[in-house]
């Protein structure tokens, strides 16, 4: 149930995000076993590189996607969309997030191939105080190897910087369990850490690193969430005798009523 409210959480921020102006820097970096590419949207010049590099995204915007082969690793083509970065930046009340997809993934190089996925969004506001972080991850592997893996780990970040990896001073680290493959056709995996208590200042950064293992001709799909959520204010139980009073003043309600309607 917790996965579900998280999910249905995200995709109204999501939306929400969609009809307020941008206010976050965003950063992403792909390396695959040494080659790399990066894109930092937190200047114009670095908007400028970012599009020389095969990137898309805005100024100052909380969301990139990239398309495209590095060192024999083909993310997304065909109409399809590779790798998508999303945050929700400045937050909600109730989350904050940066979400990384990697869609589409092949690894065409005849060896072993190693992914790191680095992603960071800033100028977090909401929620602040105190709070929990959580990582997500998802694995689906259309085919593999045995051993073939994602790990992922989540930073909160109360310098905003767009520095991965690391917590900073006073930041908070989560760190999902890996999700391994088997081996053969069609598998998956999901998983998440526990709430890790936070203490977010606005404003913030949440930043994310994937480390992918990809055996040759392997195939896969990846996720990685970053998220923090407020501190959740318990409900209280009523007394007793509190509950008492309130089905005796319902039932003198009632009784009114049935009164009122027989004059």
């Amino acid at each position: 149930m917790r996965k579900n409210g998280l999910v249905i959480l995200l995709l109204v921020s999501a939306m929400l995000s969609l009809t307020t102006p941008a206010k976050a820097s965003t950063l992403l970096r792909i390396d695959v076993s040494g080659t790399s590419l990066t894109c930092d949207n937190s200047t114009a010049p670095g908007v400028t590189a970012c599009t020389a590099a095969g990137f898309t995204t805005a100024l100052g915007g909380n969301a990139m996607t990239f398309t495209g082969t590095i060192n024999g690793v083909s993310f997304g083509g065909g109409g399809i969309t590779g790798v998508q970065l999303f945050g929700n930046s400045p937050g909600t009340p109730a989350l904050a997030f940066v979400l990384d997809s990697a869609t589409a993934v092949s690894n065409l190089s005849g060896a072993m191939r190693l992914v790191t996925l680095d992603f960071a969004g800033n100028n977090f506001t909401l929620p602040v105080g105190t709070g929990f972080l959580s990582a997500a991850q998802t694995a689906n592997w259309t085919m593999s190897a045995n051993g073939d893996s994602q790990a992922f780990t989540a930073w909160q970040r109360n310098d905003n910087a767009l520095v991965i990896p690391g917590a900073g001073v006073g930041g908070t680290t989560a760190v999902s369990p890996v999700c391994v493959s088997p081996g053969g056709l069609a598998q998956s995996c999901a998983s998440e850490t526990l709430n890790v208590p936070a203490g977010p200042v606005a404003p913030y950064s949440l930043t994310g690193r994937q480390v992918i293992n990809m055996s040759p001709g392997s195939i896969a799909s990846y996720t990685g969430t970053s998220v923090l959520t407020a501190e959740q204010i318990p409900v209280q139980t009523p007394e007793p005798g509190s509950v008492l009073l309130l089905g005796a003043g319902l039932l003198l309600l009632a009784g009114r009523q049935r009164l009122a309607r027989k004059n």
